[in-house]
């Protein structure tokens, strides 16, 4: 008797299989894209988001301030008697949030300031409201026209900012 040597054929030789293939290829694209979505997250800084409704609070106040406290027939140019009574007004910590109508859980702050962001160096009154500490809030910003002393009364440009937490 002779034994006769079974060899396997090429056939038999494969190890993967075309759902085997179409398995792997699954698997490692749900992967990639599990990490593409977890990993911004994961770095993104931790700061607390804001609400719409902050912004758009911030955003009307700002709107508000800046047609109520400028002068007849010019958009943009503030009175500075009714200027200097709001932020006289306005002084002190919640008065601000109570006197514009913002929601009471809120604070808030409105100051003048100068076009890069520093402040106005100026005898006159440019900021109101609760002291703002950096906290994550909403930011309203509109360009108005001042004039003030230390620039020998002429008309600048300033940034009016509202902020909101």
């Amino acid at each position: 008797m002779s034994r006769r040597e079974t060899t396997p054929s090429s056939r038999d030789e494969r190890a993967q299989t075309t759902q085997d293939f179409a398995i792997g290829v699954s698997v490692f694209l749900l992967t990639v894209v599990f990490v593409l979505a977890y990993v911004p997250g994961t770095l993104a800084p931790l700061t607390a988001s804001v609400d719409d409704g902050v912004n758009e609070q911030a955003e009307r106040t700002a709107t508000y301030l800046v047609s109520d406290l400028s002068r007849d027939g010019y958009a943009l140019r503030l009175n500075e008697s009714e200027r200097e009574a709001f932020f006289e007004a306005n002084a002190g910590s919640g008065v601000l949030v109570e006197n514009v109508s913002l929601q009471s859980t809120v604070e808030a702050n409105v100051s003048i300031e100068q076009l890069d962001g520093s402040p106005v160096s100026s005898a006159a009154t440019t900021s109101t409201g609760d002291e703002y500490r950096n906290q994550s809030g909403a930011l309203a910003t509109r360009l108005v026209e001042l004039r003030l002393p230390e620039h020998d009364d002429e008309w600048r440009l300033y940034r009016l900012t509202v902020r909101v937490w």
